[in-house]
């Protein structure tokens, strides 16, 4: 079902099994080779000519087709993995491995939050909060990349919250190099690594010298990553990433305007002298309570007001956007979303794969009924 259909964790499946007869990322099938367009009409939707890198086997793209070489479809790290699972324990271990990072993302989730809350119980909390969400249920069950992206996301933060509070400067290096790694499972995400910096660019405005140097060191690990990631994207990935740019439209705005980048350059801007006025503003405060007597109490200073301010004005937006996509959009649909059933069946459906939260709470009652 999930291979004839091309569905995401079907097309996973079939690039591990690929992997692991071919052992390389990049191969040449024979079923490929002097792939001509008269070929390409007869096994083809359309000419490879009219579509980029276009998916001629569930999960792979055909890069080359003289020689009849192939890409996989996605980032590799997942795949790998799968690979190496199917290579030992064949389908019953491939279809093990997101149980066992399922369970390993509920083993990491209670340290993390009893090093942040110092309580137990809240750690014991959050992991059967995860435990017992449905999109956590349905993803583990299926070999879904998302499920790696979460363990790897996971433990960046607990090392990165270890090394900030016990001043581990490893661990600062480690965090780095883990946020990086979640580039090779999901290109969605650099958004994580984005709220990531955001976080690290307040702590640096805020705090002591002491600490700059487990946050240079994260940069460094976060680099070093990266830098492999873009290699490895242009030499193994570019099918998979020009894809998404070209749906995203991310590379015909490029190609016709620049406004976008005007707008990135001014928040780049505005983010700088954010910070450079917090600094200023917390030296002016420093030096005003060093001349106060030790017997009057000392003024909150306005630097630290305007970062509470920022900290629950950010919150709100958060809490805002989630609770739209929770709640509110799945009620607002413009009904573009909606399937009609083949016949002989009359109505329609909503597309299967949404990971909203409230509809996969449907998802069972559609299955009995």
């Amino acid at each position: 079902e999930y291979i004839t259909s091309q569905r995401d964790p079907g097309e996973y499946v079939n690039i591990a099994v690929r992997l692991a007869q071919e052992q390389g990322l990049r191969f040449t099938d024979a079923d490929y080779e002097d792939f001509n367009p008269d070929r390409q009409q007869l096994f083809l939707p359309v000419p490879l000519d009219q579509s980029l890198h276009l998916e001629v086997i569930p999960g792979f793209s055909l890069v080359d087709p003289k020689n009849g070489q192939m890409l996989p479809q996605y980032l590799h790290l997942f795949s790998l993995w799968l690979a190496l699972a199917f290579k030992l324990w064949r389908f019953d271990g491939l279809f093990a491995v997101n149980l066992i990072l399922g369970l390993l993302s509920l083993l990491i989730l209670v340290p993390l939050t009893v090093d942040i809350f110092q309580s137990k119980t809240v750690g014991l909390l959050a992991s059967t909060l995860l435990c017992l969400n449905l999109g956590q249920i349905w993803l583990v069950r299926s070999p879904f990349s998302e499920v790696l992206a979460q363990v790897l996301l996971l433990a960046g933060i607990w090392t990165l919250t270890l090394a900030m509070s016990h001043q581990q400067a490893g661990l600062g290096l480690l965090s780095g190099l883990i946020f990086g790694l979640t580039l090779l499972v999901r290109i969605d995400s650099l958004l994580a690594i984005l709220g990531v910096l955001c976080f690290l660019f307040l702590v640096r405005s805020s705090t002591c010298r002491r600490q700059s140097f487990t946050i240079w060191l994260f940069l460094t690990g976060l680099a070093l990553s990266l830098i492999y990631a873009v290699i490895h994207f242009t030499l193994f990935a570019y099918p998979y990433v020009s894809t998404i740019l070209l749906n995203l439209g991310l590379l015909s705005s490029l190609n016709r305007n620049w406004e976008w980048l005007a707008v990135l350059s001014l928040l780049v801007i505005i983010l700088i002298w954010k910070r450079k006025l917090i600094v200023e503003s917390s030296k002016i405060e420093d030096q005003r309570a060093a001349t106060l007597s030790e017997g009057v109490l000392n003024p909150t200073p306005c630097s630290e007001i305007w970062r509470t301010n920022l900290f629950l004005g950010v919150s709100a937006v958060v809490t805002i956007a989630f609770a739209y996509g929770y709640f509110i959009r799945p009620l607002v649909t413009s009904g573009n979303d909606l399937l009609a059933l083949p016949p002989p069946y009359e109505g329609t459906i909503r597309f299967y794969d949404e990971l909203n939260l409230i509809r996969l709470g449907t998802y069972p009652l559609w299955d009995s009924s």
